[in-house]
């Protein structure tokens, strides 16, 4: 039989149809050649095979080799005429065709086959290789690749995409698996750590820290103390702005600046301001005085104005600063006075010399005037008689001088004029140069001082960016904001629901089941050999995790009647609870309930899920109280309560006491914490330590119930960010200081990872871009899966970061996801999560499911589970999972409610090997699988595993430890290399084709 793949063969191919010469060939021998006949194998010949050079795929020259041949075929001789055949066998050959021909109708052309004949493009066939762990053939399955068409290079494009996202959101440990190779393994945890409750005291980071838009960000200690001293700087340079107006007021910013350095300074600049004339001599003294701070400035500032008087003495005043500023000033008063030194003096001289001018000018013309009256008397006595006619000679004369005066006079005024207006000028001109040089200095200064100022700033802000950047890389870094995230989700979304894209992975989802299937008839019975070689193994003693259990109802449910009867009969009178205003004795509290040991049985308990539960999440809930009554809930399975949860923990150390004879069953117990308040953290960690809740068998996990809307109608909390504050904070503060919390710190050593549990069901809005920040969360509905799962990740990112710069574990993120409700809350966790609990709604999205066996993201399943509250047993999707290659396990959720044995996991297990006719190799892989899903060391799972346990295919495989064959191993890794490579194949070529479009319209513009 020959089964032929759902695409076609490559343009340019022969058909996908084989010829029946090329069916009769015999398995070992090379395709003949043409126009050769075809050897067909006797009736008594031996069947050979030989294992073939390479791991490709069958073509013409390549030896091809079939796990089975065509029925007919050996019945067929050939002819001995090369080339030639008889009538009757070219007629077999038309009635085998024909019948091939109706069967491919019959089954649409899909059927999976066992054998693909050479020259059969498009064909299953299988390979033949010896497995050097058991001297097996181990028959390879080989698919075809599907033909590279636009629409599926546009789709491995996306599907390509959809992993970049993932690799970019994803937190990874600084230090991975492979560069902890060097670690020796342990067998159990106490190996590493034999003693698991010791405080390990060590010094506080100082590390600040808040809470910016639901994500908290980390703050170094540096930042602070560059911040101070930037600001000490900043002192310094308002100092040299004052020195760039003279020298003491360098000196005396200096001086101001730094105390006995800056005095020095002070001083120094006191000599400088007096070195104009006397002030020198005072300026030394200034200098002298230096020594003694601002004060010796000062004082030198003065010394120089008073000695130096005028331009000097206005220069030491400048200089000195303060009180000796006033003593210049004076100086230079008295300078400018005394006939004017330096500019403001040389303007006041000016002045005089004019106004001295001026009067001269004055006093020459009344002398003049007071001779010629004198004359003219002289000469009227004398001459009046004597000679008339002179008398108006004279007075000729007299006008003639007088005229000559008045011409002298205006003339002088003229040049007095004109030697004013010069000097008013020429003092203009002084005072504008002076004020333009003043202007220009000042400019100059301020100029000076903005540089300083803005480089100072610059510098300042350039320091703190640089510091803060830094300590975002070691803490603080998210892979992007909640926008970006919810914008990320959306476009896979959006993929998800493309046509071409669902055909495309429903397709090869097919392939791979029907490879499985294929591997399974071909090679199970040498994976059964293999097994059987190893000494000592086998199920029971191969190490199983359960990967996904509630601390809750981590008890079957006759140990818990037998606990409860067990202190109803040793502590009646021990008081548990405080109820209606008083305290009761458990004897009271069950006499309350009007029940007794007697009546007590597994059914009066009523913790077993039920048809009842079915769809019904609030009735599955209200299994977790004992007999119906809350009040044995809080006393008995609650840490939180009067008694300070010391039957819990007592009930508790029992299951571990279980889990510890069974030996190679392990557990990850998830206990709560709610964000209600932020002493959750003190009492769950006091809890845990004071009652030594410690087993090498079991690992914590914390789980938040994502229930804001409940604690925001009873008005616990105001917002949504009050509930992360409440969760993170603490973690953040035992982080940067043990001593703060010591007893969290010592628990959180024993805490791999996070969960996120509630309800999946609901409804709910999808987020977006667009939705409000936590802390402006203030209405009464509920957050979103998808708003719950970032912020969740985003503290964690930070909270991983700084624990890693610290030298502390660090946690993973595992919620609950796709056990209902919309494909949303799996493609979130797709994006942030290394594995989910359940994901049984990945059956509805070949596009999601697809990506998770190409992400190999764990699966942490429970059908028992499912089969109470969503999906019957027969219609879940593990075996398909299993048999496509995603990455599942199996744990038991609740047992309480679930299991009926002493060993819940085995009883799942066992349901599954029956109901889903698994193999001791399928059950021992899916083992494997949990172990590498769980949070226990790296050198428990090199003791578990194998010594390179992280390494694909059989390497990071041990049978000898694991029980799985290493057939099985290779079939899965060589299965995925081969998706990988055609996915990978097509996003390269859809890749080219884009490129080569672009060129090509470039050129043609």
């Amino acid at each position: 039989m020959v089964a032929y793949s759902p695409y076609p063969g490559a343009p340019g191919e022969a058909s996908g149809r084989p010829s029946m010469g090329d069916a009769q060939l015999v398995e070992g021998e090379s395709p003949r050649q043409p126009g050769l006949p075809v050897r067909t194998r006797g009736p008594h010949e031996p069947h050979h095979s030989r294992p073939l050079s390479g791991g490709g795929g069958v073509g013409p020259g390549a030896s091809g080799v079939g796990s089975h041949h065509s029925a007919g075929a050996s019945g067929r001789k050939a002819s001995p005429v090369p080339g030639a055949t008889s009538t009757a066998a070219a007629a077999q050959d038309r009635a085998q065709k024909a019948a091939l021909d109706m069967m491919m109708a019959a089954t649409g052309g899909g059927m999976s086959g066992l054998a693909k004949p050479v020259g059969a493009t498009g064909a299953v066939t299988s390979e033949k290789v010896l497995d050097p762990s058991t001297n097996d053939e181990y028959s390879r399955v080989i698919t075809p690749e599907t033909a590279m068409t636009d629409e599926v290079e546009d789709v491995c494009a996306m599907l390509v995409e959809c992993l970049e996202l993932r690799k970019h959101w994803l937190f990874r440990p600084a230090l991975s698996p492979e560069a902890r190779r060097h670690e020796p393994e342990a067998a159990v945890p106490s190996d590493i750590n034999p003693r698991p409750f010791e405080y390990d005291p060590q010094p506080a980071s100082g590390h600040a820290f808040r809470m910016v838009d639901g994500v908290m960000q980390v703050f170094s200690p540096d930042d602070r103390g560059h911040t101070n001293n930037l600001g000490g700087g900043g002192g310094g340079g308002g100092g040299g702005g004052g020195g760039g107006g003279g020298g003491g007021g360098g000196g005396g910013g200096g001086g101001g600046g730094g105390g006995g350095g800056g005095g020095g300074g002070g001083g120094g600049g006191g000599g400088g301001g007096g070195g104009g004339g006397g002030g020198g001599g005072g300026g030394g003294g200034g200098g002298g005085g230096g020594g003694g701070g601002g004060g010796g400035g000062g004082g030198g500032g003065g010394g120089g104005g008073g000695g130096g008087g005028g331009g000097g003495g206005g220069g030491g005043g400048g200089g000195g600063g303060g009180g000796g500023g006033g003593g210049g000033g004076g100086g230079g008063g008295g300078g400018g006075g005394g006939g004017g030194g330096g500019g403001g003096g040389g303007g006041g001289g000016g002045g005089g010399g004019g106004g001295g001018g001026g009067g001269g000018g004055g006093g020459v013309v009344v002398v003049v005037v007071v001779v010629v009256v004198v004359v003219v008397v002289v000469v009227v006595v004398v001459v009046v008689v004597v000679v008339v006619v002179v008398v108006v000679v004279v007075v000729v004369v007299v006008v003639v001088v007088v005229v000559v005066v008045v011409v002298v006079v205006v003339v002088v005024v003229v040049v007095v004029v004109v030697v004013v207006v010069v000097v008013v000028v020429v003092v203009v001109v002084v005072v504008v140069v002076v004020v333009v040089v003043v202007v220009v200095v000042v400019v100059v200064v301020v100029v000076v001082v903005v540089v300083v100022v803005v480089v100072v700033v610059v510098v300042v802000v350039v320091v703190v960016v640089v510091v803060v950047v830094v300590v975002v890389v070691v803490v603080v870094v998210v892979p992007g904001t909640a926008a970006e995230f919810f914008t990320d989700m959306h476009r896979i979304l959006r993929y998800a629901s493309s046509g071409p894209v669902k055909s495309f992975c429903h397709h090869r989802l097919m392939l791979l089941e029907q490879k499985f299937n294929l591997h399974v008839m071909l090679n199970s019975d040498k994976e059964f050999r293999a097994q059987k070689a190893a000494p000592h193994r086998d199920f029971y003693n191969v190490r199983k995790v359960d990967t996904h259990i509630h601390h809750s109802a981590c008890m079957h449910q006759k140990h818990l009647l037998r606990f409860i009867k067990s202190k109803l009969r040793k502590e009646p009178d021990e008081v548990v609870i405080f109820r209606d205003g008083k305290y009761l004795t458990l004897k009271e509290v069950f006499e309350s309930l009007k029940l007794t040991g007697y009546d007590l049985n597994v059914d009066t308990l009523d913790m077993h899920a039920d048809k009842n539960t079915f769809h019904r999440f609030d009735k599955f809930n209200l299994k977790y109280n004992p007999c119906g009554q809350s009040r044995l809930r809080e006393i008995f399975i609650k840490q939180d309560n009067l008694i300070h949860g010391r039957f819990l923990a007592e009930l508790t150390q029992e299951v571990f006491e279980d889990l510890e004879s069974s030996k190679y069953q392990h557990a990850e117990m998830r206990i709560s914490v709610y964000g209600r308040k932020a002493m959750e953290w003190d009492i769950l960690a006091a809890w845990v330590v004071s009652f030594q809740l410690h087993s090498d068998n079991n690992v914590w996990l914390i789980q938040i119930p994502r229930l804001y809307n409940v604690y925001k109608e009873t008005g616990v909390i105001e917002n949504f960010q009050q509930m992360l504050d409440n969760i993170f904070e603490p973690l953040f503060e035992v982080t940067a200081d043990p001593s703060t919390h010591p007893q969290l710190h010592v628990l959180l050593k024993h805490v791999v990872g996070f969960d996120m549990v509630d309800d999946e069901s609901k409804p709910e809005r999808r987020p977006t871009k667009h939705s409000e920040p936590p802390e402006r969360w203030n209405t009464k509905h509920n957050c979103a899966y998808a708003y719950y799962a970032y912020y969740i990740y985003a503290n964690l990112y930070v909270l991983n970061k700084f624990r890693e710069s610290r030298g502390l574990n660090t946690f993973t993120f595992r919620p609950h996801a796709g056990e209902a409700g919309d494909i949303d809350h799996l493609v979130a966790a797709f994006m942030l999560c290394e594995n989910i609990a359940h994901g049984i709604n990945l059956r509805k999205s070949p596009c999601v499911q697809y990506l998770y066996y190409l992400a190999q993201i764990g699966l942490c399943m429970s059908p028992l589970s499912n089969n109470s509250l969503f999906l019957d047993y027969h219609r879940n999707p593990f075996p398909l999972f299993f048999a496509r290659g995603l990455s599942v396990s199996l744990s038991t959720d609740d047992p309480v409610m679930i299991h009926l044995t002493k060993e819940p996991l085995v009883e799942e297990y066992s349901v599954a090997a029956q109901v889903f006719k698994m193999s001791s190799a399928d059950l021992c892989e899916i083992a494997r699988n949990g172990v590498l899903h769980s949070g226990f060391p790296h050198a428990c799972k090199k003791h578990w595993v194998a010594e390179e346990y992280w390494r694909p295919g059989p390497e990071g495989n041990d049978i000898h430890k694991t029980n799985v064959p290493n057939l099985r191993l290779r079939f899965r890794h060589e299965t995925y290399c081969d998706e990988m490579r055609q996915v990978l194949h097509g996003a390269v070529a859809h890749q080219a084709r884009k490129a080569a479009q672009l060129m090509a319209r470039g050129a043609d513009q």
